[in-house]
């Protein structure tokens, strides 16, 4: 097994030549240890990781505006509503009709 710290170091450094790396192949459970230690960034425009979205849930966030209201995320430019809707849906938050709209039009392109 591999030292999923080193793993995790050299992926958020970019050192994919890493005695660590090179070489070896990652198992998947490797790699869902990788992705559970380094957050990952959800907005962009307002800088929000996987963590704190799932936190605001947790905490009773209900709607992406709701979401939006405690951290921004969702108010920008758009490319997250998206990942912020299926978060709510995943956890059984999703409750806001007017939020989960089939009718709304997400601003980012769709090429």
């Amino acid at each position: 097994m591999h030292n999923i710290k080193d793993l995790a170091g050299a992926v958020r450094t970019g050192h994919a030549a890493t005695p660590v790396l090179r070489g070896s192949l990652l198992t998947e459970l490797d790699l869902k240890r990788i992705i559970k230690f380094i957050p990952v960034l959800i907005c962009l425009c307002h800088p929000t990781s996987d963590r704190d979205v799932d936190a605001m849930i947790d905490d009773g966030a209900r709607s992406v505006q709701e979401i939006g209201r405690k951290c921004g995320a969702g108010t920008g430019c758009g490319m997250c509503v998206d990942e912020l809707r299926d978060r709510l849906t995943a956890k059984g938050a999703n409750s806001c009709s007017r939020d989960c709209s089939s009718d709304l039009v997400s601003v980012r392109s769709r090429t």
